[in-house]
């Protein structure tokens, strides 16, 4: 299980484990919770073993963007805490 986050801004994306804190990244401000999801992709989930996290800078601000690249990236298995 994973949560992601989306930081205020909404330009950038953490996949962290379920349960692990939030780990301190570069300039990125708050952080707030949109997902817990069950099933990620192959390349999110080595990262997260490998470094304890998946971040991704998002190219548009826009929450439409934001939600496109959830359901590409972690299929449609994701749900609501």
């Amino acid at each position: 299980m994973f949560d992601v986050y989306l930081n205020e801004k909404r330009d950038r994306l953490l996949v962290i484990s379920r349960g692990r804190p939030i780990p301190v990244i570069e300039n990125t401000g708050r952080w707030r919770k949109k997902k817990a999801t069950l099933a990620v992709s192959d390349e999110i989930k080595s990262a997260v073993q490998r470094d304890g996290f998946y971040s991704l800078r998002l190219s548009s601000k826009s929450p439409v963007a934001t939600q496109r690249l959830h359901r590409t990236d972690m299929g449609n298995s994701y749900t609501d805490r």
